[in-house]
């Protein structure tokens, strides 16, 4: 049984996709990143900054399979469960939350939800995300925009002043009862409106927890195009970045 400081900590890595967008025959989680696949990147990383936490890993069908022979080739994996995601991303947070909440610890738990492709997130970045999330506030990782942007609604084009607008990253932190709920709630809402991530649900669904943002990394980047494995190669090499 856990029993440490971190024991409360409950990181979700999600990659049941297809990785479609990326091409190819070998789903983008899975290929190789100076000698180990992006999702072993990805998710082992929260054992070793925290390592009481429980990991727990979502997989297609035909993603564990994959993910089962790696395991069984490489002894120093770390430990974790795995759990078969649905027909979509949030079928999947779903399924790894319902599984989360058998565990003894839960009803007190940190959830940090992460993107299987995303390979370089940080000791530091994580080690923050948490401390802002131990009051019970979600977390999320931001970055500010650079380039000018555009509002765009039917035939209309508007633009939106920088300083208001963030983009977000993984891994995002939650209470885990409360995300629970509010997933429950999207889950059997007969009209549920579009959601982009985790934190999309919470906002519709528990409006009332504080959200504090954390200053992303431009290195924490998923990989979804052929070129971004390269900019990871690149980063790995410039961990000043």
């Amino acid at each position: 049984m856990v029993k440490g400081a971190d024991s409360n900590i409950i990181a979700i890595v999600v990659a049941a996709g297809s990785g479609s967008r990326f091409g190819g025959d070998v789903p983008k989680q899975f290929l190789e990143l100076r000698g180990k696949p992006v999702l072993a990147r990805s998710a082992f990383i929260f054992r070793e900054v925290f390592p009481d936490c429980r990991l727990i890993i979502v997989l297609s069908a035909d993603g564990r399979e994959r993910w089962q022979k790696y395991c069984a080739a490489h002894p120093e994996v770390p430990e974790h469960a795995v759990v078969e995601g649905g027909d979509t991303r949030h079928d999947s947070v779903m399924r790894a939350l319902r599984h989360a909440s058998a565990l003894p610890a839960f009803g007190g738990s940190t959830v940090m939800i992460h993107d299987g492709a995303r390979p370089l997130i940080d000791a530091d970045t994580l080690r923050e995300l948490a401390g802002a999330a131990a009051d019970g506030s979600n977390a999320v990782p931001a970055l500010e925009i650079t380039d000018s942007v555009l509002y765009l609604r039917d035939e209309c084009i508007a633009s939106m002043p920088r300083n208001m607008v963030r983009t977000v990253q993984t891994p995002q932190v939650f209470r885990g009862v409360s995300l629970l709920e509010a997933f429950e709630r999207y889950h059997n809402d007969p009209k549920p409106l579009p959601v982009t991530d985790d934190l999309s649900v919470m906002m519709r669904y528990s409006p009332d927890i504080h959200t504090t943002l954390v200053p992303g990394k431009r290195r924490n980047i998923k990989i979804t195009n052929p070129g971004d494995l390269a900019l990871a190669e690149f980063y790995l090499d410039r961990p000043d970045l």
